[in-house]
């Protein structure tokens, strides 16, 4: 099939996605006009990238998001409005509703002039559990609401007001216990996109959420449905996970987080949403990882990087870039000039490698400079490739390999796995021409790779500058040739 360009959606600024879910939900489900086109917008509007997809994908993709929104904001009623099997017809008196599609049975209670009204009690859909219990005012939800888990067990419990959550609710894990307590306010949300005002019920006040053995997992602070305030997150020992600041829904201030060990993972700000400012970057032991500054998400200036023993790894310099991807300007951090590459000798770092780097690969247009016990031993050209640090994997205080990575390896706290640089670098391969040092700084040899390989005219020297003539000749593929 033809392919069509949409604009997918990445998230609108103005408008929490929450709302928008309910908006078009309300659309849905009373079956008015344009709620197709709407559900489009949520997933395919402005603040978007360019894909290409099928019309096949597209309709599968819509529909797919047509069931994530009725599930993500659905009230209890959870469409009863959108024409389910009613045989009966009843107007007034006891009645049924049914679920589309396989017509299990969604609901019973009263009518009141063809409306729900009073108690009813909502199932599960095919199972048929019960799923709620609550009360109807004019075909809206009105009062207290209970809803369950397949199981039978209490789900949450709270108010509504002509369908939108008020007041204090409390939502309960599968086995019982409290999972977090909060309060809703409704408030006339204005969507000035589609010049429309909507009647909404949305999280305001505090809101705790627990871990089911009762200890506290997030203290939070919601205004009119937008987190706001100093929010805190714990492990279940009750360590400090993350406390940061948040404004109207995004990170705006000072973040911090923490391991499960207790030592720091991350120390920053943000400015309405995005990093800025200098930002520390810790192992799981408590030593600085890495540490440089951001300028709106973006890496810029000096940064340095650290092994978990505190072994300068490498350093070097960012700057920030403005390209155009699908014809959207955007800006980018890349590396600035050379870096500095380190290795272990005894157990402390001495320079290894100077190397000039473009969006994290080596620029292969430009000599890199090899060194040993700090003097310079080669220098010539690398195909471009990533520069990969060399890790021995530990398990239990036991290591069962090693392993290759351009970043260090997060260690895996499941699995009881730390990583440990071995302070070595895997280089890309040499390229082109090549010079290599005596350590007095004399020159050794001279010629061209190919694919780490020598290749082509060799020249090799003694230590006293002469040419040594047996080692010198034409090499192909690392052999010197015998004509």
């Amino acid at each position: 099939m033809k392919s069509v360009e949409l604009l997918a959606y990445k998230g609108e600024k103005s408008i929490d996605k929450n709302t928008l879910n309910c908006i078009y939900y309300k659309k849905i489900i009373n079956n008015e006009e344009g709620a197709f086109y709407d559900m489009l917008l949520l997933f395919f509007r402005k603040n978007y990238v360019k894909r290409s997809y099928t019309m096949k994908k597209v309709l599968i993709a819509v529909m797919a998001a047509a069931v994530a929104i009725t599930f993500s904001c659905r009230s209890t009623d959870s469409g009863s409005k959108s024409g389910g099997k009613q045989p009966q017809k009843v107007q007034d008196g006891p009645g049924k509703i049914f679920w589309d599609g396989d017509n299990s049975l969604k609901g019973t209670g009263n009518f009141k002039k063809g409306k729900k009204e009073g108690e009813w009690t909502l199932y599960h859909r095919f199972s048929g559990e019960k799923m709620a219990v609550g009360n109807y005012k004019d075909d809206k939800q009105s009062g207290k609401w209970v809803f369950y888990y397949k199981s039978g067990q209490k789900m949450t419990e709270g108010e509504f007001d002509e369908d939108q959550r008020t007041g204090p609710w409390v939502e309960f894990h599968e086995k019982g216990e409290k999972k977090a307590e909060m309060g809703y306010i409704i408030i006339n949300k204005v969507i000035p996109e589609f010049n429309m005002t909507e009647r909404l019920g949305v999280l305001h006040g505090p809101k705790t959420t627990y871990y089911p053995s009762g200890k506290v997992h997030k203290e939070e602070t919601y205004r009119e449905g937008a987190l706001t305030g100093v929010a805190k997150e714990f492990y279940e020992d009750g360590r400090p996970k993350e406390i940061s600041q948040y404004d109207k829904g995004e990170h705006n201030g000072m973040a911090n987080t923490w391991w499960p060990t207790g030592k720091n993972n991350e120390k920053g700000s943000y400015s309405r949403g995005k990093k800025n400012g200098l930002w520390f970057f810790y192992h799981p032991n408590g030593m600085l990882h890495m540490k440089g500054e951001f300028r709106d998400n973006n890496q810029v200036g000096p940064w340095i990087y650290q092994s978990p023993l505190g072994q300068l790894m490498k350093e070097g310099k960012f700057k920030i870039e403005t390209v155009e991807v699908q014809k959207k300007v955007q800006t980018r951090s890349n590396e600035d000039g050379y870096w500095t590459y380190y290795r272990l000798n005894n157990g402390r770092s001495e320079k290894a490698l100077e190397v000039a780097l473009t969006n994290g690969m080596v620029d292969q247009s430009k000599p890199a400079k090899l060194y040993e016990n700090g003097r310079l031993m080669g220098e010539g050209n690398f195909i471009m490739g990533l520069i990969r640090g060399v890790y021995e994997i530990v398990q239990d205080g036991t290591v069962k390999g090693t392993m290759t990575s351009s970043t260090y390896p997060p260690d895996e706290f499941d699995k009881k796995i730390t990583y440990r640089w071995k302070g070595e670098w895997e280089l890309p391969k040499k390229s082109g021409v090549w010079k290599h040092y005596y350590p007095n700084g004399k020159l050794k040899a001279e010629g061209e790779y190919m694919m780490d390989k020598k290749n082509g005219e060799w020249k090799f020297y003694r230590t006293d500058g002469s040419l040594d003539a047996e080692q010198s000749g034409m090499y192909r593929f690392d052999r010197k040739s015998k004509f």
